[in-house]
């Protein structure tokens, strides 16, 4: 039985609430993606030649819902552990 056509208020408010989760995971999805972009050219900018990849990881990266208890996942290849915990002390620095 679909209630696609329903007028119950209950029914109403539930779509209505579960759009505005979907809508303010969408945001967040694309402030992460923002995020997680800025950092790793921060991070290059910060070690240059002594990072060797940057690779996002987790729910962004597999498209998965983006809550607000999601983070931003970023593994880091660098040439010494000196240039890894400088690129692990600039991800740091963001608030997200």
């Amino acid at each position: 039985m679909s209630d696609k056509g329903t007028t119950d208020p209950i029914v109403l408010r539930l779509r209505e609430l579960d759009a505005a989760r979907r809508e303010r995971e969408r945001r967040r999805a694309a402030e992460a993606r923002a995020e997680a972009e800025r950092i790793a050219r921060a991070i290059v900018e910060r070690c240059g030649a002594e990072i060797r990849r940057i690779v996002l990881f987790g729910s962004e990266a597999k498209g998965r819902p983006f809550t607000e208890l999601s983070d931003i996942d970023l593994a880091v290849e660098a040439d010494s552990p000196e240039a890894f915990f400088r690129a692990v002390a600039t991800a740091l620095r963001s608030d997200f």
